[in-house]
């Protein structure tokens, strides 16, 4: 099975030229055929009315001497390749050459059509009456020389098939080329295109309007695809922003606590505050887990109102743990006209 796209349509664009010029072919043929053998008739035709009207004129010349007739009536007449006979009933009169006239003149009686064909001869009868007497005046001539040219003619066609349909050939693969090397530049481009390059497009150039429309929709695709590629780099570095807090309060808890000794109370205020990070930790984690879902579609996320106090009270409550391992007291007081953040150290 051919794989090719190229050579598909070298092929394909080959087997309607072979068959259009094959048709072409046949037609003209026939055509020059047709045309061959009604030059030949009317040739025809015309040397057997000729025979018979000289006939007539001479039989009244010659007071009834069919023999005289025919042989004046014949010799007057340029008959060149032709062969002419006047045939009395089924008797040869008189011919300008050898054949068997009177059984063509008796097979001419039988003919719808004239002129016939007659064993290799092309034949024109023409039947007259003279004194109550039927005379078939006959014009004949070799088909051979019709024959040969026509011959010569499908020998030339046979000849030249080959070649014609190779260089049609060559000529297809040379315009299948040339029309698909805009789609080999396109390919080349895109596969230069990786997860570091996503901005780039495809040059459509001067391509054919359903290449421009194929690059079109690549570009399309491609800005697609950076636009996830951007949204999961977003996600990604919000999510390591967001873990890095309470991972930070964890750590910082956990360093007061070994830093010293304490009092059992404010081991167990440490551990509150480790437990409850670690809790925000899997809540945040739960959220990210479902906001990558939402984002690939998979869930719906419903939004809802929240107070800017809380979420800055528990942001002070989760950073007082690292502002004293550095010897800062962070202070933090909800005022009726914004929140009250104060720092001592």
């Amino acid at each position: 099975m051919i794989k090719t796209f190229r050579l598909r349509l070298t092929l394909w664009y080959l087997s309607c030229f072979a068959v259009l010029f094959l048709a072409l072919t046949a037609g003209l043929y026939g055509v020059l055929s047709r045309t061959m053998i009604g030059r030949l008739d009317e040739g025809l035709v015309s040397q057997a009315g000729t025979a018979a009207s000289l006939f007539e004129d001479e039989m009244d010349e010659t007071h009834g001497d069919v023999a005289a007739s025919a042989h004046e009536a014949v010799s007057e007449m340029r008959v060149g390749f032709s062969k002419v006979a006047l045939v009395a009933g089924s008797r040869l009169v008189y011919g300008s050459a050898p054949f068997d006239a009177a059984a063509l003149a008796a097979d001419s009686k039988d003919k719808k059509e004239s002129p016939f064909t007659w064993e290799g001869l092309r034949v024109a009868a023409q039947h007259i009456q003279i004194a109550g007497e039927p005379y078939t005046a006959l014009a004949a001539e070799p088909l051979q020389d019709i024959d040969a040219d026509l011959a010569a003619i499908r020998s030339a066609v046979l000849l030249a098939l080959p070649l014609i349909l190779a260089l049609a050939g060559a000529a297809g693969y040379w315009f299948a080329k040339r029309s698909l090397a805009p789609l080999d530049a396109m390919a080349a481009q895109a596969s230069r295109i990786s997860g570091s390059n996503l901005d780039s497009r495809l040059a459509i150039g001067n391509a054919a309007a359903e290449l421009q429309t194929l690059a079109k929709s690549f570009n399309e695709l491609l800005g697609r695809i950076d636009q996830s590629f951007e949204g999961m780099r977003r996600f990604v570095a919000d999510a390591s922003h967001e873990l890095r807090t309470p991972v930070a309060v964890i750590r910082g808890e956990a360093d007061v606590a070994l830093g010293g000794d304490r009092s059992a109370a404010e081991y167990r205020e440490s551990l509150a505050i480790i437990l409850d990070e670690s809790r925000r930790l899997s809540v945040l984690v739960d959220d990210l887990l479902n906001l990558a879902r939402a984002d690939a579609g998979r869930v719906q996320l419903h939004q809802q109102d929240f107070y800017w106090n809380d979420l800055l009270s528990e942001c002070c409550r989760s950073m007082q743990s690292l502002a004293a391992a550095r010897g800062i007291e962070l202070c933090y007081r909800p005022a009726a006209d914004g929140p009250d953040l104060q720092f001592h150290g």
